[in-house]
């Protein structure tokens, strides 16, 4: 009796094992799927990858072919963003035209949209961009007006009286207006996104480099259905 009580309680013992043994392998198959992006491997899926817009916006360039980053300067996501996206941009489909465009969701988001779009004049934008996101991720600067923009911006040689007259321009305003108007109509949640082609809306939902795949590969689809047609 003794003998068979020992040995079922080893084999209970052998079995709770095996099953915590099989929990740990599940549990490093899982850190492996995800952490390799496995995961956000295949063809993009609408619903899940991208959403496709009810009414695609006109293009704003000529070619129809345009890939627009709505981003804020709040949002450390965006920053982080950006050595992605620089990547992508190195190797860009051919043709296709790319901008950002600060996004407006609320009124204290104009200011920043206003200063982006007076920073895009000058011929240092790209480095001007990336101070704004380290001035404020980085260094925890704080801006409150066109003022404190402009306070420290100075520190890096900009024109000020230029930046100023750009800022609040009545061009600028137009374009903001604009700018504003079709974020709308692109029914964007969230920063950053991609609106590719004027027809799909790309959330970093599944990872910023997957985004940027899928974004790929949606020009890529759409060049192959306008040959085929």
């Amino acid at each position: 009796m003794a003998k068979n009580t020992a040995r079922k309680v080893t084999l209970a013992k052998q079995a709770v094992i095996g099953f915590l043994g099989l929990l740990g392998l599940g549990f490093v198959g899982l850190s492996f799927y995800y952490g390799t992006n496995l995961n956000n491997m295949g063809p993009a899926i609408a619903g899940e990858d991208y959403t496709l817009l009810d009414k695609p916006l006109k293009s704003q360039k000529r070619d129809g072919e345009e890939v627009i980053e709505y981003f804020s300067y709040r949002c450390i996501h965006c920053k982080n963003f950006e050595p992605f996206l620089e990547d992508w941009l190195a190797n860009i489909p051919k043709g296709i035209t790319f901008e950002r465009q600060h996004v407006v969701f609320s009124s204290s988001d104009e200011l920043f949209a206003r200063a982006h779009l007076a920073l895009k004049s000058d011929p240092r934008y790209l480095d001007l961009h990336r101070i704004l996101f380290s001035a404020i991720h980085d260094r925890q600067q704080r801006f409150n007006n066109l003022e404190d923009l402009i306070t420290y911006l100075e520190e890096y040689d900009i024109d000020a009286t230029e930046f100023r007259r750009s800022f609040n321009s009545p061009s600028l305003s137009r374009k903001l207006n604009t700018n504003r108007s079709r974020q709308a109509q692109s029914q964007l949640t969230a920063t950053p996104s991609l609106l590719v082609l004027g027809k799909y809306v790309v959330s970093m939902s599944n990872g910023q480099q997957r985004a940027l795949d899928i974004a790929s590969e949606l020009i890529e689809r759409e060049r192959s259905s306008s040959t085929k047609s």
